[in-house]
This record gives C-alpha cells, sequence and structure tokens, in this order.
C-alpha cells in the first residue's frame, strides 16, 4: 500500500497526466484508481476531466466517489453530464459527492436533476441538494426546496432549506419562511428562516420580520435578536415604504432598526410625523423642532421613554401650543421624570392651549404614585382652578416631608375601598360612581386626624 501511494504521489508532482490516467483506468487494484483520482482532482487541468469522467462507470464505489469529488474540485461543466447520471448511483455516497460537485459547478442545467434527489432515500443526499441548489440560486428550485425540504424534512434538512431559499431571494418563499418563523418549534430553524427572510428583504419580508417581533413567537433571547439583525442588514430600496411605516411600530427596536435601514438607504426624511420619529431617534430634536406641529405626536409619544422624555418635552415647548388632550397623553405617565419635566417645560411657560381644561384628567391607578396626583394638582390648581382627578382607589398611608420643615404632612390620601373609579375634584370634594362624598383632596395637614377636620 506505500508503495503505490509513493508512485502515485511521484506522478501527481510532476504533473503526470498521462501516468496518472493510466493508473486511473488500467489498473486492477481499486486503491490505486482511488488514489490516481484524487491525484487528477488536485492538479485540475482540463486535461483530467474525460479520465475522471470516465472513472464515474467505474465498479467500485470509492473509485466513483473519488472521481465525482475530484470533478467538483475542477469545476468544468463538461463534467455535469456524467455527474447528473451519478445522481441515480446505487451507493449513496457517490450520489452525494456528484450532487456537491454539481453544486460547486453552478451551471442553472443542473437544478432539474438536483430536484430529482430532493425526495433520495438518505437523508445526507438530500441535504447536500438541498445546499447545493442554494449555491446555485436559481428561482426555478423554489417551489421544490419548500414543498421537500423545508415540509418535507427533518429540522436538520429545515435549517439547510432555509438557508437555501435566503440564498435564491425569491420573494415566492416569504409565506412560508413566515411560518417557519412563528410556528417550529426548533431554534436553529427558526433563526434560518429569519435570516432568510433578511435575505430576501422585499417589503412582505420585512414586515413578516416585524409582525413576527410583535406576536411575540420569536421573543426568545438571542431569536429576538436575530431578528432585529436581519431586519437591520436588508439593503433593498425596494422596502424602503416598509420601513418607513415601521418608524411608528409600537415596538421601539423595531423603530430603531427602521431608523438604521433608512439611514442605509439613504432615505430623505419628510416634514411630517415620519420624519419626526426618524430624527428622535437620531437624537435630532433641532429637526423635530423645524418640522413643527406634525411632531408633536411623535414628541409626545417620545416623552415616555425614559432615555428621552425630557429631551422630548422640552422640544415640545419650543414647537408651540399642545391641546389639553395632547397633554392628558403625557400627563398618564407614571415617571416623575415625565411629568415634571411637562410642569417645567410646558405648564410653566405657558404652552398649553387651555380650551377644553374641563377635560383634563390626571389618571393615578391602584398601588400608583399619589405623590403625583397632589404634585400635578397642585401644580395646575394654581392655573386653572380644580382639576379632575381619576382614581382607582386612594392610598390612606402616602404621605411627604416638607422640604423646609421637614414636617411630616399627609396631602388628602384618604382610603377608598372597593371604588374602581372615581372623579376627584383637586381642592375640592372626590365623589364615587353614585354620587356619594369619598374624600376631601388637596389639603396639607401634618397629621391624618387634622386632614379629616378640614374636610367640610
Amino acid at each position: 500500500m506505500f508503495i503505490y501511494k509513493v508512485y502515485i504521489n511521484s506522478l501527481k508532482s510532476r504533473k503526470n497526466i498521462h501516468g496518472l490516467t493510466k493508473a486511473l483506468l488500467k489498473s486492477k487494484i481499486a486503491n490505486i484508481r482511488e488514489e490516481a483520482a484524487n491525484a487528477l482532482g488536485a492538479i485540475g487541468n482540463d486535461d483530467t476531466i474525460y479520465p475522471l469522467c470516465e472513472a464515474l462507470k467505474d465498479i467500485d464505489w470509492h473509485v466513483r466517489n473519488s472521481a465525482a469529488n475530484a470533478l467538483g474540485a475542477i469545476g468544468n461543466d463538461d463534467a455535469i453530464d456524467p455527474l447528473c447520471e451519478e445522481l441515480k448511483d446505487t451507493d449513496w455516497h457517490v450520489r452525494n459527492s456528484a450532487v456537491k460537485a454539481l453544486g460547486i459547478i453552478g451551471s442553472d442545467k443542473t437544478v432539474e436533476p438536483i430536484c430529482s434527489i430532493l425526495e433520495d432515500e438518505r437523508d445526507e443526499v438530500r441535504k447536500s441538494a438541498t445546499i447545493a441548489l442554494g449555491d446555485i440560486g436559481h428561482a426555478g428550485a423554489t417551489k421544490h426546496l419548500i414543498n421537500r425540504s423545508l415540509w418535507g424534512g427533518n429540522s436538520n434538512l429545515q435549517y439547510y432549506a432555509a438557508e437555501a431559499l435566503g440564498k435564491i431571494g425569491s420573494e415566492e418563499a416569504v409565506p412560508d419562511l413566515h411560518d417557519f418563523m412563528l410556528g417550529d418549534p426548533s431554534r436553529f430553524v427558526v433563526k434560518s428562516a429569519i435570516k432568510a427572510l433578511g435575505k430576501i428583504g422585499n417589503a412582505e419580508a420585512v414586515e413578516s420580520l416585524i409582525l413576527g417581533l410583535k406576536e411575540g413567537s420569536i421573543e426568545i433571547g438571542n431569536i429576538r435578536e436575530a431578528a432585529l439583525e436581519a431586519l437591520e442588514k436588508i439593503n433593498n430600496i425596494e422596502a424602503m415604504n416598509a420601513f418607513i411605516k415601521a418608524l411608528n411600530d409600537e415596538d421601539e427596536d423595531v423603530r430603531k432598526a427602521a431608523v438604521k435601514v433608512l439611514s442605509k438607504l439613504k432615505w430623505k426624511p419628510t416634514n411630517d410625523e415620519n420624519g419626526a420619529v426618524y430624527y428622535i431617534h437620531k437624537g435630532n430634536y433641532k429637526k423635530c423642532i423645524e418640522i413643527g406641529k406634525p411632531a408633536i405626536n411623535p414628541l409626545i409619544k417620545a416623552s415616555g421613554y425614559t432615555d428621552t422624555c425630557k429631551t422630548a418635552i422640552k422640544a415640545l415647548s419650543q414647537i408651540g401650543k399642545i391641546s389639553i388632550n395632547q397633554l392628558n397623553k403625557i400627563l398618564q405617565d407614571e415617571n416623575e421624570d415625565v411629568y415634571r419635566a411637562a410642569v417645567n417645560n410646558m405648564v410653566n411657560n405657558d404652552c398649553i392651549d387651555w380650551k377644553g381644561r374641563d377635560k383634563l384628567i390626571i389618571s393615578v391607578p391602584v398601588g400608583g404614585d399619589t405623590a403625583k396626583g397632589y404634585y400635578l394638582g397642585y401644580v395646575l390648581d394654581s392655573k386653572l382652578g380644580p382639576v379632575r382627578i381619576e382614581a382607582e382607589a386612594i392610598e390612606v398611608d402616602a404621605y411627604g416631608i416638607d422640604r423646609y420643615t421637614h414636617d411630616t404632612w399627609y396631602h388628602g390620601t384618604v382610603s377608598v375601598k372597593n371604588i374602581k373609579s372615581a372623579n376627584i375634584k383637586w381642592g375640592y370634594q372626590a365623589y364615587d360612581k353614585n354620587g356619594s362624598l369619598i374624600a376631601h383632596i388637596g389639603i396639607m395637614a401634618k397629621s391624618f386626624e387634622e386632614l379629616l377636620s378640614k374636610c367640610p
């Protein structure tokens, strides 16, 4: 065995194609023929194609297998027909090597023959055929991959099917990839479907990825990250409208991804709400101010984000007056930074159109920040007179410390049980739905008893 290897290696080093061809086609020892086929493949000269194609007819499957691998390494179109014939070989190793070789050659002529073995009895061959079709990238293979590999295989084959469909990039695959993204229990299959949708990158693929994020089926850790990464990598000008639409998505991560892609696509923001959302995520509030009134609602929305609330509200105060309804949206936030910024920048700077002020509502949920109700009511009372506060319950034990005298005071927080909603006029009385007096709100007192004594 050692002697024949030395002999074949000697012929290979001298690129003696004639000697290797003779060894390949004439030797009675299968091991010699196999090594000769490997050597001819390593040389890679066009003159090696004919003897290697002849070796595909060898009686020993090891020799046929080496010949198929060698032809794939050379990648000459002249080997296509002989290799296609080997897709019918009785040995699965040879079929597997033949389909790999055809994938490397990459001719469109091979698509139909390769599709014919997507239902091969061996998973190894089906996998190689699936990968080969993805490498060739012909759209004609899309239906076959969907029906035979994506829906007709095990999770391993499904992974490669999704990957192949992404390489081909046919929009026809989007609905099926979407279904797999949402419904497959295998994380690595889901990630493969996500990446494929990102590579296809048309408007439907963008909407599919966003819908997947919304439906929560890809919320798990790195699966969600993969979906966002797929969105951000899309570089398809045809998907621009889908990303513009995504600027107003409820999911902040989706909005950020949309901004990144639109920047990459060199989108020129318009002077409307979409443009304002874009500039907010870019941190360019000066542009929002220039846009003016169309930027108000996006800025109100941004006021609810911890990292942008103060800046967004400050920008709002420089655009013009906002309505009571718009102020209501800001004041519903339980974040102290938000409602204090609203008062400091909007109320105190007279940036509110107080028309319809009777509709102003401050909402304090059960277990919520009762200090919010006191703070806002106290400030707004000086501007408006009585302000309506809606509360699901008023907690009895809420109190504060006077910043000057350090005395403890109670700020009208009287216990209410089994009341789902109460209308409370600041500085006046709170009534339940039946009109019964619940409590007097807005009176500072140093004790709970003093608070009650001041209620009329």
